[in-house]
């Protein structure tokens, strides 16, 4: 994998995670103690975190830092695998609401009710 794609694969999923999550940017930044315009480069593909940074926004998300990396897509939430392993019927049947129209920040947040069910 290219230089470039890697730094768009890490853009794009930590723009995706802080949109799941409904965070603002300043809300991400405050939570690291970076400047704005810091994480902005990163989200733009421009710039990268340090390994520090890095390791601390995967303690964020809860997510490993291979994912961030676009090395492994083990910690991306697809549909087929929400429906592979929801076993709840209220939630099978918001699933259906949310139809396919849903979005992956939907799905997302569905997921995550069904895992804190779960536990």
């Amino acid at each position: 994998m290219g230089e470039d794609k890697k730094k768009n694969q890490f853009a794009k999923r930590i723009k995706y995670l802080r949109e799941a999550k409904n965070w603002s940017k300043k809300e991400l930044v405050e939570m690291l103690s970076i400047n704005l315009s810091t994480y902005a480069n990163w989200e733009y593909g421009i710039r990268e975190p340090d390994f520090d940074t890095l390791i601390e926004i995967s303690k964020i998300y809860n997510v490993s830092a291979d994912f961030l990396l676009g090395i492994t897509n083990d910690d991306y939430i697809s549909k087929e695998k929400f429906l592979s392993e929801i076993s709840n019927e209220t939630l099978i049947n918001w699933y259906v609401k949310i139809g396919e129209t849903g979005s992956e920040k939907d799905l997302e947040k569905l997921y995550q009710i069904y895992k804190l069910i779960e536990e």
